[in-house]
């Protein structure tokens, strides 16, 4: 099984220098609010975003060190993640993520919604006094389409129209939008041609598409695993890829039936458990697996026209990541 840790490899100096960016944006002299923000650096996710900018960025430049651009870039993506997190754990009035306590569930939605906007505040902040207004604008486009992605998604889930259509647009403004510019990001900071860094945005985006497809799946997955409740989506009516291939080969009264059942299905524990049983029985996860590894291969075929380097092997790593995690 990869590892984050092998995936990283290359960057041994550069995460360190990263992480030092990290603590600096998120420390202020206040102790109430410096602890507020401590909780949230140490409590950060697995770090594939950042990752991506870097290597992305060592696989494009053309002398050993990367310069300030590059780190700003991590920086600024995770920041900007991290801010999204906060405000969808509490829009989703979510008290765990990643097996401990979230923000909203350590301080509150108060505090959660005001220190996410700290956060993409300091973000912007830092990338407008370092000068890097290309690096700015185009991380900024991400933002914008994670809180398009959340309303058509809200839209979505009171009306359960879902389509195969729908679904690619909302989890690319939500998840791979983000991926997508971590790795253009990457390569926009060391100054690649244009093309080059189109190429990585569309490596970016098969990779997010995947990402969360494969998050999907593991929603179905015991909270013992994953460390986040089971079936969270369907409680929250939100139709994912497991369901709607279910879905998309159901005649119009098996598909009122399951409609009718999501609609319940935050009330009712049984409409859950037969969900459940349907898209097992229906090789729901199996569908969706299948469309992950498009993507994963589709990404795959990218990376595989760089030059051989460790970067071009970690990227390698990564996307065999995506689709093998278990949490």
């Amino acid at each position: 099984m990869t590892t984050l840790e092998q995936i990283k490899q290359p960057l041994t100096e550069e995460w360190i220098r990263y992480e030092q960016y990290m603590r600096m944006a998120l420390t202020n002299t206040n102790k109430n609010i410096n602890d507020i923000l401590t909780y949230v650096l140490v409590n950060r996710g697995k770090g594939v975003r950042p990752a991506l900018v870097l290597l992305m960025a060592k696989i494009h430049s053309a002398t050993v060190e990367l310069d300030e651009r590059a780190y700003q870039a991590a920086m600024l993506v995770e920041l900007v993640h991290n801010a999204s997190l906060i405000h969808d754990d509490v829009v989703d009035q979510s008290f765990v993520r990643h097996g401990k306590k979230s923000l909203m569930g350590q301080f509150g939605s108060h505090i959660s919604i005001v220190i996410g906007d700290m956060i993409l505040a300091t973000a912007f902040l830092s990338s407008m006094k370092s000068g890097y207004y290309d690096l700015n604008t185009y991380v900024v486009e991400a933002v914008n389409r994670l809180c398009e992605g959340e309303l058509l998604q809200d839209e979505q889930t009171k009306t359960l129209g879902m389509t195969r259509e729908a679904y690619y647009d909302i989890i690319c403004r939500k998840t791979a939008s983000l991926f997508a510019i971590s790795a253009g990001a990457g390569a926009l900071a060391v100054h690649a041609a244009d093309e080059q860094v189109k190429k990585a945005w569309q490596i970016g985006y098969n990779i997010g598409m995947a990402f969360q497809i494969k998050d999907d799946i593991l929603d179905f997955a015991p909270e013992s695993q994953t460390g986040k409740p089971s079936c969270g989506d369907l409680r929250e009516h939100k139709i994912t890829l497991p369901l709607l291939t279910v879905l998309e080969k159901s005649s119009d009264e098996e598909r009122a039936e399951i409609l009718a059942l999501v609609r319940r299905a935050d009330e009712d524990e049984e409409c859950v458990t037969k969900l459940c049983e349907i898209i097992d029985a229906q090789g729901g996860k199996e569908m969706a697996s299948q469309v992950m590894n498009e993507f994963i291969d589709a990404a795959h075929a990218l990376v595989a026209e760089y030059p051989e380097s460790p970067c071009k092997e970690s990227l390698r790593l990564l996307c065999d990541f995506i689709g093998g995690r278990t949490l």
